[in-house]
């Protein structure tokens, strides 16, 4: 039989060669879509898990604002040096100017340019039933076993030591620093401060009253700082009237509260916060549009009928506002970091900072609030 007739050749090498580097190309191309793909994914899912993230660290703040001065609507008073002086139970310095205390705040507690917030927040269970609740107020009912104490309905959901405020929910409210001597007393560390129980402002100038609430409170402060590897967040520290901050990081400058620890971390990536205070102004005292707003807030409370001017007498709402960055920096299909003007800085409120791009994503996010129990006439 004779084989078949035809053409018995194989491929030449130009030929080979020739597939070969189309099937390179096309598998380039394949592996190119894929990171692109996969880039694309990773961003969309950080995009997501900032803005979750951004709701959380704002929610956190506006959910503290939301409880700040309950039972304080005319301001706090506290030990200054055996001087009893009145503040707002809401204040804070804007990182720009400084205004709200003595100067910007420096240290390695901050980031430039970056807002705090100082706040006086009753414990969420107060309002509950009285002496079955953990946290619930309690009732003052006449004087105690001596000077240094104070009568109450109980105080057994109370812990052995902290703050309290005392208010006839009225007049300016006193914020002392307590313990327990027994189930029906409250010692009060200022009880051998001339005039403290009896603060001017007080009904009948008499101070501490039977029938005034007992509230247990926290002194929070919300800052932004960097952790040891230089990665921003929101941080919540706790506070005191007395002490020293924990390696003086974070100064007074000028303010009456400090900070006892050095922060939780509230939320990580947030490299600015901004507030702006709204206030007031209006000859009748009414709140209604347009309030007046202004940064920084210094937590001296002063009193002016009449003549209304902003601080903490005359705070209604508050602005709160921050800027979270990505996780990660955003890579393009080579695997380097894209640096170009989608990934620089970008302004919060009146903070601009320097636009230089880094290869982060940002987003900013932004949530005002009204403080009614900072108005007298909405209790």
């Amino acid at each position: 039989m004779k084989p078949y007739p035809g053409n018995n050749r194989g491929f030449s090498m130009l030929e080979l060669v020739i597939a070969l580097a189309i099937m390179l190309v096309v598998v380039a191309m394949g592996s190119t879509l894929f990171v692109t793909s996969a880039n694309i994914s990773r961003d969309g899912e950080q995009r997501i898990g900032e803005a979750d993230d951004a709701r959380v660290a704002v929610n956190e703040i506006v959910n503290s604002l939301r409880l700040a001065g309950a039972g304080m609507p005319n301001g706090v008073y506290y030990n200054n040096s055996s001087v009893p002086t009145r503040i707002g139970a809401v204040y804070g310095i804007d990182g720009l100017t400084g205004a709200g205390g003595t100067g910007p705040v420096v240290g390695p507690y901050s980031r430039p340019g970056t807002d705090d917030l100082w706040l006086v927040v009753p414990d969420r269970n107060g309002m509950r039933e009285g002496c079955v609740d953990t946290g619930a107020s309690t009732i003052l009912t006449g004087a105690g076993l001596d000077s240094s104490n104070l009568k109450v309905f109980c105080n057994g959901m109370f812990p052995a030591t902290g703050l309290a405020v005392v208010s006839n929910l009225n007049k300016g409210a006193l914020i002392t620093i307590t313990s327990k001597p027994d189930a029906n007393h409250f010692a009060f560390a200022e009880s051998g401060v001339s005039g403290f129980s009896d603060a001017p402002e007080q009904q009948g100038g008499g101070g501490y009253q039977e029938g005034d609430l007992v509230t247990k409170v926290q002194l929070r402060h919300y800052f932004v700082n960097n952790d040891a590897s230089g990665v921003p967040g929101l941080y919540r520290a706790a506070g005191a009237l007395s002490g020293s901050d924990p390696g003086n990081a974070y100064p007074r400058q000028g303010r009456p509260f400090i900070n006892t620890d050095i922060g939780e971390l509230i939320a990580r990536n947030v490299e600015d916060l901004q507030i702006t205070y709204g206030y007031d102004l209006s000859s009748d005292g009414t709140g209604k549009p347009p309030l007046t707003w202004q940064v920084g807030l210094a937590p001296a409370y002063v009193d002016s009928p009449g003549s209304p001017v902003a601080g903490p007498q005359t705070l209604r709402a508050v602005k709160v506002s921050i800027v979270i960055r990505s996780a990660h920096r955003q890579l393009s299909s080579n695997g380097t970091a894209i640096i170009s003007a989608d990934t620089a800085p970008i302004p919060c409120d009146e903070h601009v900072p320097t636009p230089t791009p880094d290869g982060y994503m940002r987003m900013y996010y932004s949530r005002t609030i009204e403080l009614p129990n900072l108005s007298p006439g909405g209790l």
